[in-house]
């Protein structure tokens, strides 16, 4: 059976569970510097039980991939096409919102757009609330919050008046009302980009205190105890072996009781954040549920890169449900985060592009299991397309628009396979990568390729370049002709002294606000 035959099945089946006039709403939530192992239905310990019930009624991917930047990771999304790893504005490419407002759907985006500090309303979103920056403070915001077209500046001091991600869900909830009430039939697309949990790391006081003392089994201990969680998922077989910690790494057991007690309150707090993320998306899908629309909408779940290891932050409040609280979550954690899988945010290793990716569609997914195909982030752009009926545009505001590079995924929902034909390509300002069939080559921040059978090594524990050298030139042929057509970054701007905090920064030891002072919120028995 030929691909294309393959891929009109597909479509059959998806058109033959819902009507052709009712398209599905499409709720496309993308989150920021979460890990792979965060959420329990991926091995974590944080209670997301919305996100879970989702996941264990829906298809949950296994190999799916981002861009390993927050920047590069949205425009791929977006226009479904690579990105080499500067920024970008949106030139030659289209947004998913264009062609399915075209389609008929109405367009809301939320969140961050980071996006070269351009606006969603300039490229096909009719309504928009969030922040155009690349972070911001949960509860103080910043100066590039937009409603609309309008500067948005209601914040707080406290997470009780302001907390970002429950606004963003507000704003949500309120565009649904808004068009309950202007009795407006066409079905929606929903960019829902949380921030969370990307730094700094700030949630509200009662979850926050709700995970202290959790991570006091250190950060070894933990790591261990999600990848037994994630093999017994059936994620990875028995036969793998998780990678030795990092040497650039601390040691649990070489902690002060006052380090210990520090690591395990900024976890808390990143932990919190992740439930806060789960509790919103309970709030929207109950909001769908009340108006009738959940049977028939498109749920999607994905995070834009790996944990993020970065140590420095610079803040004034030593209380995380305060504003202008800058904590971090650190390498030691972010490697947590990342189980079972190396390295971080920006690289390209499996740490760097893993992310979990959730399919949830009572009326239409009828393929409820893991999937283990490898994909990427550019494939929801044609996937989108395919399910919704919209058309890639040959031109958008005045420009002809770039090659869609990714593929649809849509055979995936109906138990169907897809035949990716062509590799995956990566590239983050030197961290460069390519996955072609069962082999993922990576260059870390400069370095030389390296060589992974990702079918017998999925988490990357053995370079087996020396042994496929022709293999190895190949690939890498192929990765400098795709990056060659989009001008990528081709040198590392970071440090190769693996020994050291991978990104730079400060460490907390050297901190100039904690120093050598205790951390609030002291353990029970202290």
């Amino acid at each position: 059976m030929n691909n294309l035959f393959r891929t009109l099945l597909a479509v059959a089946a998806i058109s033959a569970s819902v009507h052709a006039a009712e398209k599905p709403n499409i709720v496309l939530v993308l989150v920021d510097d979460m890990g792979f192992s965060d959420l329990r239905c991926y091995g974590g310990e944080i209670d997301t039980p919305v996100l879970d019930e989702l996941a264990e009624d829906g298809l949950r991917f296994s190999r799916f991939t981002n861009a390993a930047k927050c920047t590069t990771s949205r425009y791929s999304l977006l226009s479904g096409r690579w990105h080499g790893g500067g920024y970008t504005k949106m030139k030659n490419s289209t947004t998913l919102a264009e062609p399915l407002g075209k389609a008929g759907y109405a367009t809301w985006a939320v969140g961050k757009w980071d996006t070269h500090r351009t606006s969603p309303l300039d490229f096909g979103f009719e309504k928009y609330f969030g922040h155009v920056s690349g972070a911001s403070d949960y509860i103080a915001g910043n100066s590039k919050f937009l409603l609309n077209e309008k500067p948005y500046t209601k914040f707080g001091e406290d997470a009780s008046e302001f907390y970002l991600t429950k606004a963003n869900t507000d704003y949500v909830i309120q565009f649904l009302k808004e068009k309950e009430k202007a009795e407006d039939k066409r079905p929606f697309f929903l960019y829902a980009a949380y921030n969370a949990p990307h730094g700094p790391l700030q949630a509200p006081e009662n979850l926050v205190r709700k995970y202290r003392s959790r991570y006091m089994k250190g950060w070894e201990k933990l790591r261990e105890n999600r990848y037994e969680r994630q093999k017994a998922l059936g994620l990875f077989d028995e036969s793998i072996k998780l990678p030795e910690w990092q040497s650039n790494h601390r040691k649990w057991e070489d902690l002060t009781d006052h380090e210990k007690s520090w690591e395990d309150y900024r976890m808390a707090i990143y932990a919190a954040m992740v439930e806060s993320i789960d509790r919103n998306l309970g709030r929207l899908k109950q909001e769908l549920i009340r108006t009738g629309q959940w049977e028939n909408t498109l749920f999607l779940f994905m995070s834009d890169n790996g944990a993020n290891p970065y140590e420095r932050s610079g803040f004034t409040s030593r209380l995380p449900w305060k504003a202008k609280c800058g904590i971090k979550q650190g390498k030691e954690w972010a490697s947590v985060s990342n189980t079972p899988f190396r390295w971080y945010k920006q690289n390209n290793y499996m740490g760097g592009v893993a992310t979990p990716f959730i399919v949830h569609w009572p009326a239409g997914l009828k393929a409820k299991q893991w999937d283990n195909t490898p994909s990427h982030i550019v494939d929801i752009m044609p996937t989108l397309l395919e399910i919704s009926g919209a058309e890639y545009p040959e031109t958008i505001r005045g420009e002809t628009v770039g090659e869609m590079v990714g593929i649809s995924l849509a055979p995936l929902l109906v138990g169907q396979k897809v035949n990716r034909g062509k590799p995956i390509f990566y590239s983050y300002v030197g961290n460069n990568g390519l996955w072609d069939g069962r082999y993922k080559i990576v260059s870390n921040r400069g370095g030389p390729w390296e060589l992974f059978d990702m079918d017998s090594d999925p988490v990357e524990n053995f370079d087996i370049a020396a042994e496929h050298p022709e293999r190895v030139k190949a690939m890498s042929k192929e990765w400098y002709r795709i990056g060659n057509q989009i001008r990528v970054h081709t040198k590392s701007r970071a440090p190769r002294n693996d020994t050291a905090s991978p990104w730079g920064g400060r460490s907390i030891e050297q901190h100039p606000v904690w120093g050598d002072k205790k951390p609030p919120l002291p353990l029970p028995s202290e």
